[in-house]
């Protein structure tokens, strides 16, 4: 994604692996990189990640993808008596909350949902709507580009490809 046409986007929907990234990040960035699930993240991938996220006007997100996160952060959120899931609600707040059922994203392309499965399906009709998505998921990064839609790869974040 060009630099002119990440300026002129508004709304960004973030990732599984990169909302539980922004989510421990918020309890402490410094134990980012002691859960399994956001191992290979550090608290510098944190302040990349908020700082790019403080570029868009709303935060997007989808039932789909929030429900990967909360399971895959509740051994977290156990660990840290319950910390995490209060933080991941005040982020809810200010987020705006995008679907459409289950059934009609299975529906709208075959192909793409066995593939992809349910949440990068919804991503994909999402993206669609000219909304950018963060993703780490070189797959689904691919298959965004190729279609010619609004995604950045966090990696190309990570190397400053884009915060120049």
């Amino acid at each position: 994604m060009t630099s002119q046409l990440l300026k002129s986007s508004r709304f960004l929907l973030i990732d599984t692996n990169l909302i539980m990234v922004y989510v421990i990040g918020q309890f402490n960035p410094g134990v980012i990189s002691s859960f399994k699930r956001t191992q290979t993240f550090s608290e510098e991938d944190f302040r990349i990640l908020e700082s790019f996220a403080g570029n868009f006007q709303s935060l997007i997100v989808t039932p789909h993808i929030l429900t990967e996160v909360t399971d895959l952060l509740e051994s977290f959120n156990q660990k840290h008596k319950n910390q995490i899931f209060p933080i991941l609600r005040k982020l809810l707040t200010v987020a705006d909350e995008r679907y459409n059922s289950s059934l009609s994203v299975a529906e709208s392309d075959n192909k793409r949902f066995d593939k992809f499965g349910l949440a990068d399906s919804m991503t994909i009709e999402i993206a669609s709507q000219k909304i950018t998505v963060l993703t780490d998921d070189l797959e689904l990064y691919g298959y965004l580009v190729n279609l010619g839609l609004p995604t950045v790869n966090f990696n190309h974040l990570r190397g400053g490809y884009l915060l120049r």
